[in-house]
């Protein structure tokens, strides 16, 4: 019959419970004999049955088209948001006012170091997401609140403003706006691909995206929010009902280096092996020198947070 190819006979969607599956189409029109027929039927039904992890050795979103695959994490944070348990910030029900934070445990986690990165929107609505791999800082916790917080107030009718204490965000998404080409300003950042997710969410929104400052002690509304959102990401680190938030791959460099129990390495990828190296060294050392380089005889408990 001709055809090599999966994309020849269907393509990859995910169904109503997120998971990944194959789709047949029917037949391309042309004189087929019954039994090439029957064998596209039987091909097709095989492959929907299929599981993706005996024919794609990686994580099964990848086989995905770009579109689906935001279309697919937008549902995710939706439907966390709807399942979920969280209430809503009272003194922001019908006023279109969100609050987003995001929360690192410990705090002076360093790039190799195991850590937990929660992020919370709250505001007419609330969600609180952990997310996944160590290849992370608390930079994609602020940007996966602000990501959450376009997505889900397009729940609601009033216009979104979203309170945010994560100045640079704030600056560098106001930047790319006036600009309007943010591709070279984008190009060589860490969490570039939650920059270009949180752009192509405000191209289709009267969304704004505003500073407040963190921990204030004042009753503002932005600032209550705020807080609020920053108690929630707190509280998501010590939880175990809290869901995990989806990874951008769909805006993610074409080329982007991928290491297993790491994640997805947006960071300087130089820097990067230059830890690996340097941690592996060190290592080596502890065994040929003896207590001289040992760590675990130095105390390791990180030092104390302070305002």
């Amino acid at each position: 019959m001709g055809f090599t190819r999966l994309r020849d006979l269907g393509q990859w969607v995910a169904n109503n419970d997120f998971l990944t599956i194959f789709s047949g189409i029917p037949i391309p029109g042309g004189k087929w004999s019954e039994a090439q027929t029957r064998n596209w039927d039987l091909v097709g039904k095989a492959l929907a049955g299929a599981r993706i992890d005996m024919l794609f050795d990686s994580q099964p979103d990848l086989v995905l088209d770009c579109t689906a695959r935001q279309a697919k994490a937008e549902s995710i944070i939706l439907a966390h948001t709807e399942c979920g348990s969280l209430p809503p910030t009272a003194e922001a029900i019908g006023t279109g006012q969100w609050g987003s934070d995001g929360s690192m445990v410990p705090a002076t986690a360093g790039i190799l170091d195991e850590k937990s990165i929660t992020a919370a929107v709250t505001g007419p609505r609330t969600v609180a997401m952990k997310l996944p791999g160590h290849n992370l800082s608390i930079l994609q916790g602020e940007l996966m609140g602000l990501v959450a917080g376009l997505v889900i107030s397009g729940l609601e009718e009033a216009a979104a403003t979203i309170h945010t204490d994560h100045l640079n965000s704030v600056r560098l998404v106001g930047d790319c706006c006036r600009l309007g080409d943010s591709g070279a300003k984008l190009q060589h950042i860490n969490g570039r691909s939650y920059y270009r997710w949180i752009l192509q969410l405000l191209e289709d929104k009267e969304t704004g995206i505003h500073y407040t400052k963190g921990h204030a002690a004042d009753s503002s509304l932005p600032t209550v929010l705020n807080n609020a959102a920053d108690r929630h990401a707190v509280d998501a680190q010590s939880s175990s009902n809290v869901r995990a938030a989806p990874t951008p791959t769909f805006f993610m460099d074409r080329f982007t280096f991928y290491q297993a129990g790491e994640g997805w390495i947006e960071s300087n990828i130089r820097t990067y092996f230059d830890r690996i190296l340097a941690h592996r060294t060190a290592t080596d050392m502890e065994h040929e020198w003896g207590l001289c380089l040992r760590r675990l005889v130095y105390d390791r408990t990180s030092p104390p947070n302070y305002p």
